[in-house]
């Protein structure tokens, strides 16, 4: 070989080397980073409530403003005076997630639990905690397949639509409120929590998965599920230039890997803590099995453990009655069910579940099945102003009592 081509051969190698090691370098830069981003953001996200008095907790409105105002003003929840005056004192209110999708109501129902109804309660003494569903971060993925297309419609023309039923217009409208950094909906939703723990009670959307297991046994933090849960979401809206690790995908359900991160994201119905169908209660004789895919009781009471609490209570997969189920057949008392399809959509009951903090220590449980209203004129009244509203104009939070 000539000294020529030696020289080039080894040009060409310390190049290759020299290119590696910038890869690697800016690979474990980007670790580092992400470390120290969750080490920060781990004392700033709060997740666990201890000694709350009360807790009142829903799941599961998709888009249902009747259900949602028939819990808020029911006598027997104490919530909400005739005055519209926020009575609940220091009760703490937990929305465990799926706010959208389903009956049309979506936009408004958004815009009224992250304006007026926070601040109701903030200002009257008590507290809202809001987790994310699967039907939010479908949303957040580009997803929006779900969603009704009247619920399409509303959305857009609060997002500046031209009215026209174009639906890739609309999709693209869509989008903009829940993937831009500064969409009419995205800094909220990256504020919410993938779980809340109030006392001794884990409230989740879908439940405890398998990969929990892995991440139990090497990171001591449960709260560590919320940070790099809202690291992916900052990364989906275009607000970081890379992902967490590839190692944590399940936490947002990515079927894909997010570094393929396009213009729609599809999730998996499976593994995720958001979209898990493994806590469903079933009926017939095989009922107390184990569930597919399901973890061993075994399992779940490592993971209680992990996360410091003796049960959980999910929405997502509906309960075959349409009651809140304090007794799973499998599980056992340490899964309440609280999905009753109380969207008028699906026909199920209004229901909400109560926390009171027991003397021994133990939370102690109320279910409060309510009657559906056939008609509410607020209801009507808020539909006829959003359809007259300017389309020039941005809304800011409405009061929603009229």
């Amino acid at each position: 070989m000539s000294p020529f081509k030696i020289q080039k051969s080894i040009a060409s190698r310390s190049f290759a080397i020299f290119t590696t090691c910038l890869v690697l370098l800016s690979f474990n830069f980007n670790i580092a980073m992400a470390a120290e981003q969750i080490e920060y953001a781990r004392d700033q996200i709060a997740f666990r409530f201890t000694n709350v008095r009360r807790s009142i907790v829903i799941s599961d409105i998709h888009g249902d403003m009747k259900a949602l105002l028939r819990i808020l003003t029911a006598k027997k929840l104490q919530l909400f005076d005739r005055n519209e005056n926020w009575i609940g004192g220091d009760t703490k209110l937990v929305i465990n997630g799926d706010l959208i999708d389903g009956d049309p109501d979506s936009e408004l129902i958004l815009d009224f639990v992250y304006g007026s109804l926070r601040d109701k309660i903030t200002q009257g003494g008590g507290s809202l905690e809001i987790n994310l569903g699967n039907h939010e971060l479908m949303a957040i993925g580009g997803d929006e397949s779900h969603m009704d297309k009247a619920e399409k419609e509303l959305f857009a023309r609060a997002d500046g639509s031209s009215g026209k039923k174009d639906f890739n217009e609309i999709d693209e409208h869509i989008r903009h409120m829940f993937r831009a950094a500064n969409g009419r909906y995205a800094s909220e939703l990256r504020g919410n929590n993938f779980f809340t723990i109030v006392n001794r009670t884990l409230i989740i959307h879908a439940g405890l998965v398998r990969p929990m297991l892995d991440m139990s046994r090497t990171m001591q933090n449960p709260g560590d599920i919320n940070v790099i849960g809202r690291e992916f979401i900052k990364f989906f809206q275009n607000l970081t230039g890379y992902p967490p690790s590839k190692h944590f995908d399940w936490i947002v359900d990515l079927e894909k890997d997010p570094k393929d991160f396009s213009k729609k994201q599809k999730f998996t119905e499976v593994t995720g803590p958001l979209s898990d169908r493994s806590f469903k209660i079933e009926t017939g004789k095989n009922a107390s099995r184990r569930p597919e895919h399901g973890l061993t009781r075994k399992e779940l009471k490592e993971l209680l453990a992990w996360f410091d609490v003796d049960q959980i209570v999910i929405g997502h997969s509906p309960t075959p009655d349409s009651k809140i189920n304090f007794k799973h057949p499998y599980y056992g008392r340490k899964v309440i069910s609280i999905d009753t399809h109380r969207a008028e959509i699906f026909g199920g009951e209004v229901t909400a579940l109560e926390i009171l903090a027991g003397e021994n220590g133990r939370d102690q449980f109320i279910a409060h099945h309510l009657k559906r209203r056939t008609k509410d004129e607020n209801i009507k009244s808020l539909r006829k102003a959003q359809k007259e509203e300017s389309l020039s104009k941005p809304r800011l939070c409405r009061e929603l009592f009229l």
